[in-house]
């Protein structure tokens, strides 16, 4: 799932893991003031989420979500909760990237 970013007319900034059926449909609001964000455009240059040593929350692996702060942690998450990821890899033959 691709991580979007919203942010609302007063600056506040938020990230959210969205299916791509739920990118037209979901409603984002500010934790901070409760108004609605919007989606900002980004181009998915600089550091990864892993380099940069923040925590993310992953809610689509068990019942409850899972607070992963590096991609190994992400790794180990994911074979726990028994998934693996739906592509080969980059550069991987059948891949178009």
């Amino acid at each position: 799932m691709p991580l979007v970013d919203f942010r609302d007319v007063h600056g506040h900034e938020a990230e959210h893991y969205l299916r791509p059926a739920e990118r037209g449909a979901f409603t984002a609001l500010c934790l901070t003031c409760g108004s609605t964000m919007a989606e900002r455009l980004t181009f998915g240059g600089g550091l990864l989420w892993a380099e940069e040593g923040r925590p993310r929350v992953i809610e689509n692996l068990g019942h409850d979500p899972v607070v992963v702060r590096s991609a190994r942690e992400h790794e180990r998450a994911m074979k726990t909760a028994g998934v693996t990821w739906s592509t080969k890899g980059r550069g991987a033959k059948g891949q178009w990237v």
